[in-house]
């Protein structure tokens, strides 16, 4: 029996609402994160709605993308943690994505909460969060930056928060970078708070990685 994991049913559920929302105005636009509106209907379920909805078959293909690289590894990671449990499994894995994809909003929600203007989609957010839950395991993991520049895991992580919260400053582009950095944030805190020793791990690596560096 072939077993299907949580990370390719958040991918096919989240393809399939995009690509029904690409040709649904109205579904688009009861789903769409807007502070504005759910502060002033109570329409709380943009929260979480908005992360199966994206901007463009592009921005959809890359959230996607990352999402199946890094939410397999934890998934794989999880099931040795937890001794092939799929329950177990299944139900960290969701605690790690749907609250960042709803947390990752608030920051946003309430700095545009008078903006009736303001509206944001994508998974972003949750897909942060599960980026960030990975290093959280696997600090000295080899990512590479645009496909060339080779980075150890956390070194990438800090760049990506700093470059994610100066970019929200400055509010130039279309881009949530709130979500992004909050969203990670959210990733590598729940890690370490459900499997508390991998904090220590997360340490020593990098302590072991410096001092093999200046040796």
């Amino acid at each position: 029996m072939i077993k299907i994991g949580v990370t390719i049913v958040i991918i096919a559920v989240t393809v399939i609402i995009s690509l029904i929302a690409f040709q649904n105005e109205q579904l688009m636009r009861k789903w769409i994160f807007n502070p504005y509106i759910i502060r002033r209907r109570r329409e709380y379920w943009r929260f979480l709605t908005a992360a199966f909805l994206h901007g463009s078959y592009l921005h959809l293909a890359l959230n996607m993308f990352v999402l199946w690289q890094f939410g397999s590894m934890i998934e794989y990671r999880f099931g040795e943690t937890y001794h092939g449990d799929q329950g177990k499994v299944i139900l960290f894995f969701l605690l790690l994505y749907v609250p960042a994809a709803i947390l990752s909003c608030f920051y946003s929600y309430e700095k545009q909460k008078n903006n009736i203007h303001y509206n944001a989609l994508g998974a972003s957010g949750a897909v942060s969060a599960v980026v960030f839950a990975s290093i959280g395991l696997r600090p000295l993991e080899k990512l590479y930056l645009f496909g060339v520049l080779e980075l150890r895991a956390f070194i990438f992580a800090i760049l990506f928060l700093v470059v994610s919260w100066v970019l929200a400053r400055r509010g130039k582009d279309n881009i949530g970078h709130d979500a992004h950095f909050f969203g990670a944030l959210y990733g590598i805190m729940y890690i370490f708070i459900i499997q508390p020793w991998q904090l220590n791990n997360f340490a020593m690596d990098i302590q072991m990685y410096f001092q093999e560096l200046f040796q």
